[in-house]
């Protein structure tokens, strides 16, 4: 079927033109928000509006969201440096001194060992729970990031979609016009 343009009223030729228009700009703007930056404002002003109207009617059926806070963690590291004096058995000593001294330290070095070996499996535990941690954190970090940006472009997306349906509804309304 071929439109007659001469046949039609002057407000049915500007619904037909004026539709596909703003169905174009609306299908481009939900695609690239960022392209007109007129466009983002007019959305987050709509979302800002829409906001507005949510709160109301929260209010108003005094419906509360759940509101969660998280804190980060810190972490520190502290490192030190300890002098060391020898102590040995005298040239006089006897041989079982010299005996029980290295007996000792044998005991000295054994006990030295299994501390060393305590806070090697500390130190191992508390790693994996640091990595398992930061593991978490980073999840929750790209997922705030995700959110914020959708955040950022709902308003591109909102003005898209209602000049979606605006050039819809004009060129819905032109076909109903004789």
């Amino acid at each position: 079927m071929m439109i007659e343009w001469a046949q039609m009223t002057p407000l049915k030729c500007w619904l037909y033109l004026i539709g596909p228009i703003l169905e174009g700009l609306g299908i481009l703007v939900i695609l690239f928000p960022d392209a007109l930056p007129g466009v983002t404002w007019a959305g987050r002003w709509l979302l800002r509006l829409a906001n507005t109207l949510a709160n109301a009617v929260d209010r108003f059926a005094r419906i509360v969201h759940d509101i969660r806070i998280a804190g980060g963690t810190a972490s520190a590291v502290a490192v030190t440096a300890r002098g060391r004096i020898v102590i040995a058995p005298g040239q006089n000593a006897t041989l079982e001194e010299k005996v029980k001294f290295l007996f000792d330290k044998h005991l000295e070095i054994d006990g030295a060992l299994d501390a060393l070996r305590e806070r090697f499996e500390k130190f191992e535990k508390e790693t994996a729970r640091r990595f398992e941690q930061t593991g978490r954190e980073v999840e929750a970090w790209t997922k705030e990031a995700i959110r914020g940006e959708l955040e950022r472009y709902r308003g591109g997306r909102i003005s898209g979609s209602v000049l979606l349906f605006v050039g819809l509804v004009c060129s819905g309304f032109a076909n109903f016009i004789k």
